[in-house]
C-alpha cells in the first residue's frame, strides 16, 4: 500500500531511513506535507534540541571544545535516526510542540504591540506583588485556621472542667464567653480573607 503512494526516493528516506510508520505518512498526503511535516521541522526541531544538548554535555566535560560538541551531536543526530526515534517520536512530537511555538510567538507578537515594554515591566512587577499578597493571605488562613483549632479545643477544655463552687461556675461562664467571643471573631475573619 505505502509502495503504491510513495515514489521510490520517498519510500527509501521515508520508510527505511526515518522509519516514519504508515499511520503518520497517511496523515500527510502531498509531498508537500511530507517535506514540511515529516522532514523540514521535525529536522529543524531536531538540531535545535541536539546542538543544546551537545553544548551541556561538552560542557559537563570541563570545557566548551568545539569538536566535543560537534562529536557529540553526530552521534546524537546518528542514534535518533538509526534507532528509529525519529519516526516513533520525534516527528509526532515535534509536529505538536512546533504548532505550539507559533501560538505563543504569536500571542506574544501581538501582546509586543499592545503593551509598551515599558508598561510590561510594570505589570510583571504587579504580578509578582500580588503573587507575594496571596502567599501573605494564604500564610495567614492558615495561621487563623489554626487558632481556630486551639479555641475549640480550649472550649472543651474549660466546658469539661468540673466547678464546685458559684464563683467557679461563674469563672467557667466568663471563660467560655471569652473564647467563643474570640472564636466568633477568628471566624470572621476566615470568611473576610
Amino acid at each position: 500500500m505505502i509502495g503504491m503512494v510513495l515514489s521510490p526516493i520517498e519510500q527509501t528516506v521515508l520508510v527505511q531511513i526515518l522509519k516514519i510508520s504508515s499511520e503518520t505518512l497517511g496523515k500527510y498526503t502531498t509531498v508537500q506535507d511530507r517535506l514540511l511535516w515529516l522532514i523540514f521541522i521535525p529536522q529543524i526541531l531536531l538540531l535545535i534540541f541536539i546542538w543544546l544538548f551537545a553544548d551541556n554535555m561538552a560542557k559537563m566535560g570541563g570545557g566548551t571544545h568545539t569538536g566535543i560538541r560537534t562529536l557529540v551531536a553526530i552521534a546524537a543526530y546518528i542514534t535518533i535516526i538509526f534507532t528509529g526515534w525519529y519516526g516513533m517520536y520525534i516527528v509526532p512530537i515535534f509536529a505538536a510542540i512546533w504548532q505550539l511555538i507559533l501560538g505563543l510567538a504569536l500571542i506574544t507578537f501581538v501582546a509586543a504591540r499592545f503593551i509598551q515594554p515599558a508598561r510590561a515591566k510594570e505589570f510583571m512587577t504587579a504580578g509578582r506583588v500580588l503573587g507575594e499578597k496571596s502567599g501573605e493571605k494564604a500564610k495567614i488562613r492558615k495561621a487563623l485556621e489554626h487558632e481556630l483549632e486551639s479555641t475549640k479545643r480550649m472550649e472543651r477544655e474549660v466546658q469539661q472542667m468540673p466547678v464546685r463552687s458559684q464563683e467557679g461556675q461563674a469563672s467557667k461562664d466568663m471563660q467560655l464567653v471569652q473564647i467563643r467571643a474570640r472564636r466568633a471573631q477568628i471566624e470572621q475573619e476566615l470568611a473576610d480573607l
